[in-house]
């Protein structure tokens, strides 16, 4: 079995599932998936685990994202964005640079933020965007949400450039729709790129028209690159097989102060990634957690 990672910068006309799809083809695997979605406009860094790698998604201690977005003011949307039905606002805006400036600042910090009625949040087992489809009214609640930093970048009213670093769970669509509902005019979002993805960014990214059946070993990751935060152990030939098998395993280690039940990444007496073990403290065992040989 393929187990690894590729970092795919998305391009835009295409979803987060037609990537996956896309990467079955080229490797000739069945188990795929990928972290944070990305719309069909959107494009930019869109994880792949691959293989066994998805059991370590959620070990991933760094779910920070990074985006930029082009938003446009005096207009209204469906969907938030250019996909949707589009309404032009009928009055003239009138915005000046220091209410823009304070209004966008007002969603650094902890909000309340209700996802798009087109997207994937489930409302009684179906997806938002499927039910919003047919016609169908819902209701959908505020989320609590943290965004690190908003910043202008491009002001060339009424085509607003800002840069955002935010957690996992964000909808920059409906951040865009927010600043305009608070700006009494309207604003709907026409580019998004997002840079970064946890730990993944542009420096170790490709594109699918890039990637082949010949050359996707090149742009692989190794699955124990997303654990790197946890605390290492190596082990002997006899402790790899005991972990292999599901048996616990006890190691004296000098200058061990890892905490009851915390997590380790093992490797091999030939540095090979083994798995994630947890730790008992009272016992000094080595429980085996996530195995990968």
């Amino acid at each position: 079995m393929i187990n690894t990672i590729i970092n795919i910068d998305k391009d835009s006309g295409i979803t987060s599932t037609g990537v996956d799809k896309n990467i079955k083809k080229i490797i000739g695997t069945k188990k795929i998936g990928h972290v944070g979605t990305l719309d069909p406009l959107a494009t930019g860094i869109l994880p792949i685990f691959i293989g066994q790698a998805t059991r370590l998604i959620n070990f991933m201690n760094d779910r920070t994202k990074e985006y930029l977005c082009d938003l446009e003011l005096g207009f209204t949307s469906t969907t938030f964005d250019t996909e949707g039905e589009v309404t032009k606002v009928p009055y003239k805006l009138t915005v000046s640079n220091d209410l823009l400036e304070s209004v966008v600042s007002t969603f650094i910090g902890d909000t309340l933020q209700v996802p798009p009625i087109y997207s994937s949040v489930k409302v009684n087992g179906r997806r938002a965007y499927s039910l919003a489809r047919k016609g169908i009214q819902f209701n959908l609640e505020a989320k609590r949400i943290y965004i690190e930093d908003v910043t202008i970048i491009k002001n060339n009213m009424p085509t607003i450039s800002l840069s955002i670093k935010c957690n996992e769970g964000v909808y920059i669509r409906s951040l865009v729709h927010d600043i305009g509902e608070r700006l009494k005019c309207g604003a709907i979002l026409t580019k998004l790129r997002r840079t970064k993805s946890g730990i993944f960014d542009l420096n170790t990214a490709t594109t699918l028209e890039h990637l082949s059946t010949d050359n996707w070993k090149d742009h692989t990751i190794p699955i124990d690159h997303i654990i790197k935060h946890l605390p290492r152990i190596n082990t002997n030939e006899n402790e790899r097989y005991k972990l292999s098998t599901g048996q616990a395993i006890t190691k004296r280690i000098s200058d061990n102060d890892f905490d009851d039940q915390s997590f380790v990444r093992c490797y091999d007496y030939e540095n090979m990634f083994i798995g994630i073990a947890q730790f008992e403290k009272d016992n000094n065992l080595y429980l085996p957690h996530k195995i990968f040989i």
